[in-house]
Order: structure tokens, then sequence, then C-alpha cells
């Protein structure tokens, strides 16, 4: 026997059958949803700290260490002074260098960026102050192009930073 739900002389009692078993099938549904198990979460002696020491990067903690000697192959396009103080001297690449000067005064610094200047026959462009109250220009010459800037200390003295390309001519 077929039962037709719309037409049926049942039809209110088919319906509330068919809303009854709707909603035992929700009830259940969410018996069985509420029973699951709740997430476990560790007890403050189960976490386990790191310390200071163990998240550190070590190579973060020194400072590298400095070249205060030319290298034999730093360009003779860029003249450094006699008797200057050289904080750090490196390679970056084929024909490129950097330098970093220290001067004990501010006085002394702007002296020796003018004798760089002079003795390196070097045009100074785009000559800024900085910030933190140095310069930056661009030096070029016909052997050499140099990103320069001074940078002051907290203790008066002055670091000047040069960034030194030099040309060559290919084979």
């Amino acid at each position: 026997m077929q039962i037709n739900f719309i037409h049926s002389r049942n039809s209110a009692h088919s319906i509330r059958r068919a809303l009854a078993v709707v909603a035992a099938g929700t009830i259940a549904f969410g018996v069985l949803t509420g029973c699951a198990p709740e997430p476990e979460i560790p007890t403050p002696d189960e976490i386990t700290t790191q310390t200071d020491e163990e998240t550190k990067w070590p190579e973060l903690d020194k400072e590298p260490e400095k070249a205060t000697v030319l290298p034999a192959d730093f360009p003779d396009a860029f003249p450094v002074p006699e008797g200057v103080e050289i904080y750090d001297v490196g390679s970056r690449d084929d024909g490129s260098w950097y330098l970093v000067l220290r001067a004990p005064t501010a006085a002394e610094a702007d002296a020796l960026w003018q004798q760089i200047i002079a003795a390196g026959n070097f045009e100074a462009a785009d000559a800024v102050e900085t910030v933190e109250g140095g310069t930056s220009a661009t030096l070029t010459s016909e052997k050499a192009n140099v990103a320069a800037m001074s940078l002051p200390q907290e203790d008066g003295s002055v670091l000047m930073n040069y960034d030194i390309s030099v040309f060559t001519l290919m084979p």
C-alpha cells in the first residue's frame, strides 16, 4: 500500500510522524556531537618553556670581525691618506670594495673628506646632509665611482663609509 502524504486522510497524522522523525534525528545528532571528547589542554606543568639562551641566534650575538689593514688588491684609484684609522675594509666582489675610516672629531672628518676628494681627483655630486648630521655624496673620477657617507657617532667621532667601484677596461 502506497501512502500519499499530501492527499491521504491521515495526512495530519503522517505530517506529525514525519516531524517526529526529523526531530528525533536532530536530537540524536546533537547528543552524539555533544559527547565528543574535549580537546586536551596541557597544564602549566606540562608546558615546556624555552629560555632566552635557547632561542638566541649565536651569529647575531657577536659583531663581525673588522679588517683594519688594506687588502693587497685594494684599488689605487681610491687614495687612502697615511696615518688614518681604518675602521673596516674589504672586497664586495670583483671591482668593488668598501672602506670605513674613523676620524676622532667632526673637524678632522671634514678635512679628511676634502683630502680624499682632492687626492683622488674626485668630483662630488648629489651632496646632502643626512638625518644623523653627516654628509652623503657620490664621488666620481676617471677611474672610480664612490658612494660616500659620513656618520657622526655619539662619542664625537665620525665614521666615513666609502663604497668603491673601479672602472676597468675589458680585454
